[in-house]
């Protein structure tokens, strides 16, 4: 076969370009730290694009910069016992010369970082690196980010705790952001991050899109952030975001606790947004119908705090109102949907009832059994997963009418039990998946708690067990004879449940 000129140009080219990313890979050097050389930074010096740095246990008081090389910063033993810590002085860490997600920082405490700008933990600017699996803690700045700062950049920032940053005392204004700031239009990823207990004078206490462009916030813990507007996010100057299968839970703000947001949004998708306190919208607040954009929020749960309302929207264009569909809005002496929105409940599948979260006083906002948010939700939403936040399959049976539709809020209720051990003498009962390991105890009179153990089946014999850090949980059933024994421990309360069942066929799996 005859290759013409411009082919085998082609083909040379991409020979050439084959073996020198060869050749870079067989090249690699991972450059430890302090052991061939003493600080972070020179090791990132010395490095060429494909290097690791490898950082040894310790504390390391610097300020450093990729340089925009496509290497990988890590630690040997994780953020516990590697610290870097910016001494107040500037960004912790910076990425300022168009990094690509090739450029990693991995496996650090990024502390005491102070910015005169934005980024007081790490400092993103037209760049896109991965930063994962760092606990970002304790971090100034004066106009955005005390956490993670992004401008036009589409970083992937996934896996990180992002706690208790805010900005500089005596600062005010500025763009938001007390975890995380992104601004500049780019496409960042927020993925499977905890933003917790951060805060900003004015808006976004634990994250601020301004101007962002289509940035992704998927299956984040944003919980127990302040500021006064947008206590958990704050979106603002046209941010059409995809906010899908997050917690956003506990925030505080005056204007939109849980979230509030003036611009249009691509979609809000599965998410619990829960026990947020603002006076003016626990869950939401939107005031983005001025613009002529159509927001769906679709399969959320929003419970308010009880007595506040769930969803205020401002009194504008109804033409452009968001579009609430299959969505569980619910305040407890309060108001569900409220101002332009008021008119939601009862259309496209909106409903107004109390969530019935499993323990919501320990953080477990998975739904009970018979959650009014159970299989209530609409399959063809936008950008639904395949998993819930906690990875389990999406869209499964979960009343066990024949029929699989998604649930309401992150969590997914999974089939729901086959099996019962009910004592025969005070009702306490545990309802128990044998597919799933899944359980719930209730000791009928008010305590309900579940939880996931594991599976063992011999034969007649089936166990179930579970070891918490605040509980322990053990069953044991013959299914040949219907017996059944189970304890159920509770560490916290210093109380211990026995249930002994002679005949598993004939309970009513209820209380009474």
């Amino acid at each position: 076969m005859r290759i013409s000129l411009p082919s085998r140009v082609m083909v040379c080219w991409c020979i050439l370009a084959f073996c020198a990313l060869s050749a870079v890979e067989a090249n690699a050097t991972t450059r430890r730290v302090p052991a061939d050389y003493p600080t972070i930074q020179q090791a990132i010096n010395a490095s060429v694009n494909g290097d690791t740095v490898l950082v040894s246990p310790g504390t390391y008081v610097e300020n450093i910069n990729f340089l925009g090389k496509a290497i990988t910063v890590t630690s040997e033993a994780g953020p516990q016992a590697t610290i870097i810590d910016g001494n107040q002085l500037d960004a912790v860490v910076t990425f300022h010369s168009g990094e690509s997600r090739s450029a990693v920082l991995k496996g650090f405490t990024i502390q005491n970082g102070n910015a005169t700008g934005e980024g007081g933990g790490v400092n993103i600017v037209l760049s896109s690196p991965t930063v994962t699996n760092n606990l970002i803690i304790n971090n100034l700045a004066e106009t955005g980010g005390g956490g993670i700062g992004i401008n036009f950049g589409s970083p992937l920032i996934q896996n990180n705790i992002i706690k208790k940053n805010r900005q500089t005392p005596a600062a005010i204004g500025g763009s938001g952001g007390g975890g995380i700031s992104v601004g500049g239009f780019g496409s960042a990823q927020i993925i499977g991050n905890t933003i917790s207990e951060n805060a900003w004078s004015f808006g976004g206490g634990g994250m601020t899109l301004n101007a962002s462009g289509p940035a992704l916030v998927k299956n984040n813990l944003i919980t127990d952030n302040e500021a006064f507007r947008g206590g958990g996010l704050y979106l603002i100057n046209f941010s059409p975001a995809i906010l899908v299968q997050n917690l956003i839970a506990r925030n505080r703000a005056d204007d939109g606790a849980g979230i509030y947001w003036s611009s249009p949004v691509d979609s809000i998708v599965n998410n619990t947004i829960v026990d947020n306190d603002g006076r003016q919208g626990s869950g939401m607040h939107v005031i983005a119908g001025a613009v002529a954009v159509q927001t769906n929020i679709i399969n959320n749960v929003i419970r308010a705090k009880a007595g506040q309302i769930a969803v205020l929207c401002a009194d504008l264009n109804p033409q452009f109102q968001p579009r609430f569909k299959f969505t569980n809005a619910f305040s407890q002496q309060g108001v569900a949907f409220d101002g332009g929105c008021s008119g939601q409940l009862g259309m496209n599948g909106n409903i107004s009832a109390d969530p019935l979260f499993m323990n919501p006083a320990v953080d477990d906002y998975h739904l009970q059994t018979n959650s009014p948010s159970i299989d209530t939700g609409d399959n063809s939403a936008p950008n639904l997963p395949s998993t819930d936040l906690d990875g389990k399959p999406r869209i499964q049976d979960g009343n066990h009418d024949g029929i699989a539709i998604v649930d309401m809020g992150a969590y997914e209720a999974p089939p729901p039990f086959d099996l019962c051990i009910q004592d025969e003498s005070n009702g306490n009962l545990l309802q128990v998946n044998t597919s799933t390991g899944d359980y719930q105890f209730t000791n009928c009179a008010g305590l309900t708690i579940g939880g996931k153990g594991t599976l063992t089946k011999r034969g007649n014999q089936i166990t179930l067990q579970h070891n918490a850090t605040d509980r322990r949980v053990m069953a044991s059933v013959d299914t040949s004879s219907k017996r059944a024994t189970a304890s159920v421990q509770f560490f916290s309360q210093g109380r211990t449940f026995s249930i002994t069942d002679r005949n598993i066929a004939n309970n009513p799996c209820s209380c009474s």
